[in-house]
């Protein structure tokens, strides 16, 4: 048995709504905790190159090209904040996560995708809050009410592994998810880490009718996010299809009306089958190489969380 170094890790993060980087005593807010304390733990074992980072999808940027034929690619290294949320309190629009994008990173990213069959489009961009609020959480950069927060300390910032981002296919199409997922596992084995956010269960309008009726109680809340976290787990040949395979079930629609919250898991499900047992892959003929470890799961009606990692 021959044993090698594994791949990198890749994460699913639900990554909620601006107010929840407010709510310090909640599930999510804990949960956010926990996934940087993971993180720097696999830079820490070398499971992440430190120079590297992780490469990242957001629910909240889909690429312009809805034929599913182009990629776009943050090429702005100082990752500046994009507050893609409205008619929240001043203070929200003031705050700040400080990051910046890998060294070379956006040819490395380019040359993978055009290997892969994607044609690439080069953006000066930023980090949306499909990203931004849950890393300021989990890197130790609290927000502060009513305020700007203080520059935080050398200490917190070297804690922060750089990051690119990325955009999702724009045709809507779990198959083209999958297949930028597959690219990305690739880069896995040189050493890149992954994390995909989007939510288990996202219905806003049946949540903004909770939020004024009273009670958030739904027929497809529990049922959905067990399901999701089915799919996640699934064995690692499996994980692709049963991912996929959320999206034919018959409350779907009621779950998500509108695909993007849910085609993360598709791209993380594709870059944790691509590539497996590769030169960094897990301990040959490991059993459950590559089970996704849950992390946290919430259910709460038309708003649910999952976080999961995967080796």
């Amino acid at each position: 048995m021959t044993i090698t170094m594994p791949r990198a890790p890749v994460y699913f993060i639900s990554h909620g709504g601006p107010p929840s980087m407010y709510a310090e005593k909640s599930g999510p807010y804990q949960a956010w905790g926990r996934v940087g304390q993971l993180i720097r733990r696999d830079i820490g074992q070398g499971k992440v190159d430190k120079k590297k980072g992780f490469v990242c999808v957001s629910a909240h940027w889909e690429s312009d090209d809805t034929k599913g034929k182009i990629i776009e690619v943050n090429n702005n290294p100082g990752n500046p904040l994009i507050y893609d949320f409205y008619n929240f309190p001043t203070h929200y629009y003031s705050q700040t996560f400080h990051s910046s994008g890998p060294d070379g990173g956006v040819e490395v990213v380019k040359r993978a995708l055009e290997a892969g069959g994607w044609e690439v489009k080069p953006v000066d961009r930023g980090l949306d809050h499909g990203l931004w609020v849950p890393f300021k959480i989990a890197f130790s950069q609290p927000p502060v009410p009513h305020a700007k927060p203080p520059t935080p300390s050398k200490e917190t910032l070297d804690l922060i592994p750089p990051l690119i981002q990325i955009s999702l296919p724009g045709d809507s199409s779990p198959k083209s998810a999958e297949k930028l997922g597959e690219v990305l596992g690739k880069l896995r084995g040189d050493g890149w880490g992954v994390v995909c956010t989007g939510q288990a269960v996202h219905n806003l309008r049946e949540l903004g009718q909770a939020r004024s009726f009273g009670g958030r109680g739904t027929t497809y809340g529990q049922p959905f996010l067990t399901a999701f976290l089915q799919a996640a787990t699934s064995p690692l040949g499996d994980i692709g299809r049963a991912s996929k395979s959320l999206f034919k079930r018959e409350d779907y629609r009621r779950a998500h009306p509108t695909p993007e919250h849910l085609m993360p898991l598709v791209v993380a499900a594709g870059a944790v089958q691509s590539g497996a047992g590769d030169s960094r892959g897990n301990v040959d003929g490991e059993e459950g190489e590559g089970k996704g470890e849950v992390i946290f799961e919430e259910e709460d009606g038309p708003l649910g969380w999952a976080m999961v990692r995967w080796d």
